[in-house]
């Protein structure tokens, strides 16, 4: 009798053991903002996973908390999609060139096994903001038809985005859709050339023709070098 008891014992034991096997198994990470490097509170968290033919279901949807945190405990080792999204942030990659868009959400493939029961996954978001300004010519009038372009500086001058406007009848312009980080700003015109390069247009440079491309960098010099940087906070405009 007591052989039998203790032989329940061990079976109930052995079952809660393979009842919290599945535990051991873990999902977790944080999702951070893009150029502020803090969590992003309440971002949409979904957990995909594959079957053995390659089929995608979902295996778990949830939040992060305040600081950008996550956690989930998959049922069984194998791949896993991580996918985080929030209205009005984007992901910092996968920019469309052709809709003119970033893709709104982010994303990791990861495996899950015995061997490695616990995979931290990092992922971030971003806020877009915009940068504004007026260009003027010596008698502070506007000049429209000015090509106005803002070029990532991290590492090398390029485009990130939709980065390129012209300034409108009364002289304004707004770049929006912009990734946080710091930019130099050139702006130029068809059909005339500064020398020296001046801060401010004036109308008759504005009638000279078939002298090449004009272009200076903001404040006002020749050498892209030479440019000051402009920074661009996630959801804040910036003014020129």
């Amino acid at each position: 009798m007591k052989r039998s008891r203790l032989a329940v014992c061990c079976l109930l034991a052995s079952g809660w053991a393979c009842a919290q096997d599945p535990d051991s198994l873990q999902i977790r990470g944080i999702v951070a903002e893009s150029g502020l490097n803090t969590g992003v509170d309440g971002a949409e968290i979904t957990v995909y996973q594959f079957s053995k033919i390659s089929k995608r279901t979902i295996f778990a949807t949830g939040k992060t908390d305040p600081q950008g945190n996550f956690r989930f405990y998959p049922s069984r080792a194998g791949d896993y999609y991580v996918e985080a999204k929030k209205p009005e942030y984007v992901a910092t990659t996968g920019y469309q060139a052709a809709a003119q868009s970033f893709t709104k959400e982010t994303g990791s493939l990861i495996a899950v096994s015995h061997d490695h029961p616990e995979v931290y996954v990092r992922l971030a978001l971003m806020r877009l903001a915009e940068l504004k300004g007026r260009v003027v010519d010596e008698d502070d009038k506007p000049v429209e038809g000015i090509s106005v372009e803002a070029l990532d500086d991290s590492g090398s001058l390029r485009r990130v985005g939709p980065a390129m406007t012209r300034t409108r009848g009364d002289g304004s312009f707004r770049i929006q859709n912009l990734p946080p980080g710091q930019y130099r700003v050139s702006v130029s015109a068809l059909g005339f050339s500064f020398s020296p390069p001046p801060t401010k247009f004036s109308a008759e440079d504005m009638n000279i023709v078939g002298q090449g491309v004009g272009t200076f960098w903001w404040p006002g010099v020749r050498d892209a070098s030479a440019a000051g940087k402009v920074t661009i906070v996630p959801g804040t405009p910036a003014d020129l």
